[in-house]
């Protein structure tokens, strides 16, 4: 294959038309969230769905637990999915527990960017159990 001569590469080709405007393009990637993922709001929707979900009274038993903290994880991630905060993916974890006069601790953690990624947390305690729900926002760009 012979290559061209310099002067026919910086040619245009001859189906090219000569008088058609030139068009600017801009990138179309996006660095940032337009609107900032709200902590508060996301508690509120925690609270909320414990305060339907668990009463005062309520008593534990571990089947009740397991199914309760399934419809807590599930019912906080459908509100926040209706906030339609663009580009941030939920991972809400929930956890339900017995008192029954021992200690305990729940450590967690993630990786992410402190200027765009954050999370909450909620807690509820009655005189048989406890709840905490966490609620991680990350945003994807």
């Amino acid at each position: 294959m012979t290559p061209l001569p310099p002067s026919s590469l910086s040619d245009p080709p001859l189906s090219y038309p000569q008088h058609q405007a030139q068009i600017c393009k801009e990138n179309t990637f996006q660095l940032g969230p337009h609107s900032r993922f709200q902590p508060k709001r996301a508690r509120e929707i925690a609270q909320q769905v414990v305060g339907d979900l668990i009463r005062k009274e309520s008593n534990y038993s571990a089947e009740w637990a397991r199914v309760t903290a399934l419809k807590i994880t599930d019912q906080v991630q459908t509100e926040l999915k209706q906030q339609k905060q663009d580009r941030y993916k939920f991972v809400v974890q929930s956890f339900i527990g017995q008192k029954s006069g021992q200690g305990l601790m729940l450590g967690s953690r993630c990786l992410s960017d402190p200027d765009t990624d954050s999370y909450t947390e909620f807690s509820f305690n009655n005189s048989s159990l406890w709840c905490t729900v966490l609620i991680y926002a990350l945003y994807c760009e």
